[in-house]
This record gives C-alpha cells, structure tokens and sequence, in this order.
C-alpha cells in the first residue's frame, strides 16, 4: 500500500488573502519609492545659502564692452591642440563679434569685459 502524500504546509494564497499581500507589496514599493524620491529632491540648506549669494553678488545680464584700443589676441601657433589653436584663430579674425559676446564664465571678475578678452591671454585654453 503506497503512503498517502501529506498536504503542502504553504498553500497558494487564494482571494483576500492575495489581495493583502499585493497591497503589502504596493505600499512597500511606495514607500520606498517615496523615500528615494525625497531624497533626490532633498535641498542642502548650505547649497541653498551659497546659489542664492552667487544670485545677489552676480549682475544677471553682462553688458560687453570693447576696449580701447583693443589688446591684440595671442598668436594661435604657439598652441599645440589644435581646438585651441582654432579657437585663437577665430578669436584673431574676428575680434569685433567676440567683443559683442559677454563671457559668462567668471572671468569679468578678472577685468574681462567680453568674449574676446578671453583670448588675449591664456584663459581661452582653459
């Protein structure tokens, strides 16, 4: 006589009870997803104080201005990339439109008052 199988200790969930486990499941996932999302979002009090003294202390728009007489660009052979040699290049040939293009890097702390002033020394390599 062959032995009786013995009933599966884990039955399958069945109705309500999948139903709560699914919803267990969502709301883990929510949460989670919740927490992940706030901490992406999450602003530095530190790099909030240090974007809003950037804002205060730089003019919004930069106004170019062509100095007189115009300091001449560096000589773009002296360059070995040669990106940087065609940008002095470009800067030599055509001074009066970089003279008309604010620099927004930073460099107008420097004393620059265009485009252009990047190029009469090293700082258009940078």
């Amino acid at each position: 006589m062959a032995p009786t199988p013995k009933p599966d200790s884990s039955p399958e969930p069945t109705g309500s009870r999948r139903w709560i486990l699914l919803a267990i499941f969502a709301a883990g996932l929510l949460t989670v997803g919740a927490g992940l999302f706030l901490m992406y979002f999450h602003e530095d009090p530190a790099v909030k104080e240090a974007a809003h003294e950037i804002e205060r202390t730089t003019p919004h728009t930069l106004s170019p201005k062509a100095k007189i007489p115009r300091p001449p660009s560096l000589d773009p052979e002296q360059f070995q990339d040669p990106n940087v040699r065609a940008a002095y290049a470009a800067a030599r040939s055509a001074p009066e439109l970089l003279e008309q293009m604010p620099c927004y890097c930073g460099c107008f702390t420097t004393g620059h008052t265009s485009n252009y002033d990047c190029f009469v020394d090293q700082h258009g390599v940078t």
